[in-house]
């Protein structure tokens, strides 16, 4: 099958995406269990809103990527190339991997009459799990509820402005469209952005019945816009046991400072049982080599962590703090005076390479030689 084929089958499916339009979960759970479960290789994060997804979802991929990690982003619609929808570390999933994809999903989507957001889905966490991603950002299409990025269990499930939209098949009230977008939360950790009263109690709700913590914008998430202008916006976030000073984000307009808040939030929230050190010379890559280390429960977040987000730039978030609050850890770069960690830490000591750092000053286990408070780990 050709790239062109392909496309072509896909947008040809029930007569586009939304004459073809179906809501439900039936199918795109068929096609993923076809699949292998891709959606449980990664970590999840859903957003779902009327306003602000695409700015999230760009905002907290771009900060995923910039650690160092492996991110998927599924989003739609696309403006230009189907592809646009499908991107792994911002790069658009080739012609042959399409192709590939759509050929190799064909006969079942036949079978179950499957829509093109369906299809498209399902191949998208398909070829995330191929692409080794570590962490997926899923922008909701309709609503939520019945939308089949309402898969798997997301570590972290944002809620985004919500307004009247769809409502020949959401609702004619607020009340009830914020019921179909806060269906997302079921598990993991909410955020969600300032709401009408309405929309809030709704959400509010929905996250207590679902067991889930919720962050709310306004209550206990907060941002102010230190400076603005032509080049930027230049915020303050604060949220429970973080505080950014001075980030900036590129994209302009009233709602933005909003909108990076959720992001921020988001990139702090995931905690994984597993972390990987990126050094200046190597990324976590199927098939690279790459510093990995795993954390176990230990001491409670320390003032010092928290002390260390404080300043850092917006695109250095999950760098961090994305793990747990149990532990904490983040990139090192190699220099003249050794391996320099840009505040990173794991109480009490993790192993990075052959050298631990200690935040008492303890001897390294492997080199002998001393470490201590300033975060420098000796040369090999």
């Amino acid at each position: 099958m050709t790239y062109r084929e392909a496309v072509a089958r896909v947008t040809g499916l029930r007569g586009g995406e939304m004459a073809g339009m179906r809501p439900g979960l039936e199918r795109i759970e068929t096609l993923l269990e076809s699949a292998g479960h891709p959606e449980r290789a990664m970590t999840l994060v859903q957003v779902a809103g009327t306003n602000g997804k695409g700015s999230i979802c760009a905002m907290l991929a771009a900060s995923v990527q910039a650690a160092g990690r492996r991110v998927g982003l599924y989003t739609s619609p696309h403006l230009l190339d189907i592809r646009e929808r499908i991107r792994v570390d911002g790069r658009p999933i080739s012609e042959a991997d399409f192709a590939d994809g759509v050929e190799a999903l064909g006969t079942l989507v036949a079978r179950l009459d499957a829509t093109m957001f369906e299809a498209l889905t399902a191949l998208a966490l398909d070829h995330f799990a191929r692409e080794s991603v570590e962490v997926a950002v899923l922008e909701v299409g309709m609503g939520g509820r019945l939308d089949s990025t309402t898969v798997g269990r997301p570590a972290v499930e944002v809620v985004s402005r919500i307004d009247l939209d769809h409502q020949a098949y959401l609702g004619d009230t607020i009340e009830k469209i914020a019921s179909e977008k806060a269906a997302i939360i079921r598990s993991g950790i909410a955020v969600s952005a300032r709401q009408e009263p309405g929309a809030e109690s709704v959400i509010v709700r929905r996250a207590a019945e679902a067991g889930v913590p919720l962050l709310l914008e306004g209550r206990d998430l907060h941002a102010r816009v230190r400076r603005s202008g032509l080049d930027g916006l230049w915020l303050d976030l604060d949220g429970p046991g973080f505080t950014l000073d001075q980030v900036r984000v590129a994209l302009l307009g009233v709602f933005q400072p909003g909108n990076a808040l959720l992001a921020a939030t988001a990139a702090l929230a995931p905690r994984p049982t597993r972390a990987v050190i990126v050094s200046s010379r190597s990324r976590r890559r199927q098939g690279r080599k790459g510093h990995h280390l795993t954390i176990s429960k230990g001491p409670a977040l320390s003032s010092l962590f928290t002390r260390l987000l404080i300043a850092q730039p917006l695109t250095r978030i999950l760098e961090l703090a994305s793990f747990s609050k149990n532990a904490w850890v983040g990139s090192c770069s190699r220099t003249p005076e050794g391996l320099v960690w840009r505040g990173v830490g794991v109480l009490p000591a993790p192993i990075v390479g052959r050298h631990s750092l200690s935040m008492t000053g303890e001897l390294c286990p492997s080199c002998e030689r001393s470490t201590g408070r300033s975060g420098i780990l000796p040369a090999l």
